[in-house]
């Protein structure tokens, strides 16, 4: 018979065991949650509006004229040179020559798949007109901080042309040039410059109303 010392350590084991194998199951369960993959839900990618075509119309007359203007409608959602071709009824080396100038400038770009058998190369053209707004703001901003100093130039500026009107200069190289015209030598007269003032000034008014409208 075991004696009653022995008889309570035993009795004292059997529930703490029972406890261990529970708390083992509980973080067993924990893992195994933990171990499963979890359904990762992709963000949601708004699409980017992209810039009205309408926008760049002026970059594209400014840079290839009436007849790039006519090459971009041709291409619409993206053409081959035939295409453009057959629409616009322009020679093909004109077409090519357009599209050179509108690629240089940023308006188009293309993608080319080679033919195994003849070894010649098929071009797809289409309008970034994102890309082009983009170029198309640059420039203007350009030349509206180009107009900027030229004005605050002649608004601190004294100058004095030739009476023949060859040419038009500055205080200082008036001066040194003792008041004579350095082409006919006739003599220099102060004149206002308030007529090309104006016209700075509007020009840069008028880049200022594409800048604020576009950017």
């Amino acid at each position: 018979m075991p004696s009653p010392r022995k008889i309570n350590k035993t009795i004292s084991k059997k529930p703490v065991k029972a406890k261990t194998k529970k708390i083992i199951k509980q973080v067993k369960n924990k893992v195994a949650k933990l171990k499963q993959p979890k359904a990762i839900t992709p963000p949601v990618m708004e699409e980017k509006p992209k810039a009205d075509p309408k926008l760049i119309q002026p970059f594209i007359s400014e840079v290839a004229g009436e007849r790039g203007l006519k090459v971009i409608e041709a291409i619409g959602d993206g053409a081959i040179d035939e295409k453009i071709e057959e629409k616009t009824k322009y020679k093909m080396a004109e077409i090519r020559h357009v599209l050179n100038l509108l690629h240089n400038h940023g308006i188009v770009e293309y993608s080319r798949v080679k033919n195994l058998e003849t070894g010649w190369f098929t071009y797809t053209w289409s309008v970034n007109s994102d890309r082009a707004l983009s170029n198309y703001l640059m420039k203007k901003k350009n030349e509206y901080e180009e107009l900027r100093s030229r004005l605050s130039a002649s608004e601190n500026t004294t100058i004095y042309a030739c009476k023949a009107g060859c040419c038009k200069l500055p205080f200082d190289e008036a001066f040194d040039a003792q008041f004579k015209c350095p082409s006919c030598e006739k003599k220099l007269q102060y004149t206002e410059n308030k007529s090309e003032l104006k016209e700075l000034e509007t020009k840069i008014s008028s880049l200022q109303q594409i800048l604020e409208r576009k950017v």
